[in-house]
């Protein structure tokens, strides 16, 4: 008994140096600390510290709050090893191991323990807890996050939903656990208690006081743990039982659905005639609807058959959840991948017949092959039917030298051998075909001895003829807008994309653009465009919102395509060589491209609408 209480005292004082320790750390960090006290938490006495004046520092200041009570207990231990080492006091082994697992416990991020508040000053959230039950709302599929959900930043709403996946199922097991051995818990305990009762008499008659003092502190304290959580447990029920009790008022909703409302269809079908109900059970009429509905094949359909389960995440924290419970814990994609999901899924919409974008700008270096490129490339990885683009530069483009060249005919080759070409496989001699995207490249004429450009006939039949063997047909032209060729390309456009860069004459270039196709009977073309603002770097003194504006009002959208240092070499370029950013972008692009694709009129009704035949 003497060693016992020894060790009790030991950890006694320890435990207060450990609030010691959280004191000194708010002071040094220059907040004023509280008063040192003693408190129930439940029915345990506990030590508290009253630093709520820390608050007032920046986050290392609290974090260092939180850590100076077990950098205390490390103190302690390291004092004990020191005595220990000039006593030699087998006794102060036990309590060095003590202190160091006080020392871990203080760490676990589950009850209110140091381990708590340092997570929770880490992430900025001052209430863990709190935040329980809006995280698990909002990881159920289809359901709005709440307010308070919303308001953590991404990285803080990680963190503490991962915190809730972890600490509520522990909690919830060890309550289980408690909860079940609750009447072997309470067999020891009685077991115990007449054991303590029995030394305690025997300790007061022999006059031993450190027995007597030890079997009365057993006899208080052994019945704690099932006090405890008896009072947890009343706690529980008085939030559970009212919510179970509203549920258990509400009307009762039969799952029968569409079948438990047959017999009464039938009913009022058979007895319309008389006005009045059927003179036999209800019952009766069921064989007489199974006639009036026969089971059939069709039933076999796998939104009646198979389970509705959520799309998993595809990456990110929330598809290491999903990978690490095997699929059990499926959280679903996070905001910003189930909007990607929704810009793939309308680059995606198919198309009926085919579809011409032409992409134009009349101020050079403005970036216009590039986006004729990484639109294509966009469009073709995110499709299942062939997109095309066709360099229509009358004055040698560089859209081919861009990508892997299989081939060194040009769209003058394909005018002459036009007559051959029959199939898809013969279209396929003509074209350059991308290896990580399958987007094909008919590349211009750029022999230095050609003399005479392609004109507007031209590039009509070339457009025509791509029109057969492909769904979308992308045309890169020059920055001519006054010559033949481009006249042609516009007479075949179904839709434009206007590249500028962010600067005030390219705006004001591009605006004149529009202003030249509605004068010139195009005004269908400049409703439909989409104005591209390439390659924005930074905050200058240009506007841009102005330019948005003015844009916005002519044209169906706007897109903003960030500078990427890989898109200036001017080389091979990829989608993955881009920044997640610049890829992001020209998916947003694409998207907006692909809004009106939907009812998209295919090539054969627009010559018919036209007059002529493709």
């Amino acid at each position: 008994p003497p060693v016992m209480l020894l060790l009790l005292a030991i950890l006694l004082v320890s435990t207060l140096f450990h609030e010691f320790g959280h004191a000194a750390a708010c002071r040094y960090g220059g907040a004023t600390p509280g008063a040192i006290g003693v408190a129930l938490y439940v029915v345990y006495p506990a030590f508290y510290t009253d630093v709520t004046q820390s608050y007032r520092l920046g986050r290392a200041g609290r974090v260092r709050t939180d850590l100076g009570g077990v950098y205390f207990n490390a103190i302690s231990a390291l004092a004990l090893t020191a005595l220990y080492a000039q006593t030699a006091y087998a006794p102060l082994l036990l309590a060095i191991a003590l202190v160091h697992l006080e020392l871990a416990q203080q760490l676990l991020p589950l009850a209110r323990l140091d381990g708590y508040f340092i997570v929770a000053d880490l992430i900025g959230v001052p209430d863990l807890f709190s935040r329980v039950g809006p995280i698990l709302s909002s990881l159920v599929p289809g359901r709005v996050a709440s307010p308070r959900v919303r308001e953590l930043r991404p990285a803080a709403r990680a963190v503490v939903t991962i915190w809730v996946l972890t600490a509520v199922p522990v909690m919830v097991g060890l309550l289980a656990v408690l909860v079940w051995r609750v009447p072997t818990t309470a067999r020891t305990i009685w077991a115990s208690e007449v054991v303590q009762w029995h030394g305690l008499v025997a300790a007061l008659s022999t006059v031993d006081p450190p027995r007597a003092l030890l079997a009365l502190l057993s006899l208080v304290l052994l019945p704690l743990p099932l006090v405890g959580l008896g009072l947890l447990l009343v706690g529980i029920a008085r939030r559970v039982l009212p919510v179970a009790i509203r549920l258990a008022g509400r009307p009762f909703h039969s799952p029968r659905g569409p079948q438990a409302a047959a017999p009464r269809s039938l009913e009022v079908t058979m007895s319309a005639p008389s006005s009045a109900p059927l003179p036999f059970p209800t019952e009766m009429s069921a064989p007489l609807a199974q006639q009036a509905a026969p089971h059939s094949a069709a039933e076999f359909t796998e939104s009646a058959m198979l389970r509705q389960r959520a799309r998993p995440a595809g990456r990110g924290w929330r598809r290491s959840v999903y990978a690490a419970t095997r699929g059990a814990v499926n959280l679903g994609p996070g905001p910003d991948e189930r909007r990607e999901l929704e810009l793939q899924a309308r680059v995606s919409t198919p198309i009926r017949g085919s579809r011409r974008i032409v992409v134009i700008s009349r101020k050079g270096g403005a970036g216009k092959t590039t986006t004729a490129l990484m639109l294509g490339h966009t469009f073709a990885s995110h499709r299942g039917d062939r997109v095309v683009a066709l360099d229509a530069n009358p004055d040698a483009g560089s859209l081919a030298h861009r990508m892997r060249r299989e081939t060194g005919r040009t769209v003058t080759d394909l005018l002459e051998q036009r007559h051959r070409i029959e199939r898809y496989a013969d279209m396929r001699g003509y074209t350059s075909q991308a290896a990580d995207t399958r987007l094909e490249v008919v590349a211009s004429d750029d022999d230095p001895r050609i003399s005479q450009a392609l004109g507007e006939e031209d590039y009509r039949t070339a457009i025509d003829l791509l029109d057969r063997h492909y769904n979308l047909i992308l045309v890169d032209t020059g920055t001519g807008i006054l010559d033949s060729a481009i006249k042609g390309i516009l007479a075949e456009a179904d839709q434009i994309v206007v590249v500028m860069p962010p600067a005030l004459d390219g705006a004001r270039v591009a605006a004149m653009t529009l202003d030249w196709l509605e004068e010139h009977d195009h005004a269908d073309l400049v409703r439909g465009a989409v104005a591209v603002v390439n390659a924005v770097h930074g905050r200058g003194d240009l506007e841009l919102e102005r330019i948005d504006e003015h844009f916005v009002a002519r044209c169906s959208a706007v897109v903003h395509i960030p500078w990427d240092i890989t898109l200036q070499a001017g080389a091979h370029t990829t989608l993955g060589d881009l920044r997640r950013e610049t890829r992001q972008a020209y998916l947003e692009l694409a998207a907006a491209v692909a809004a009106p694709f939907e009812g998209s009129v295919p090539a054969g009704e627009r010559a018919q609408r036209a007059g002529g035949a493709s």
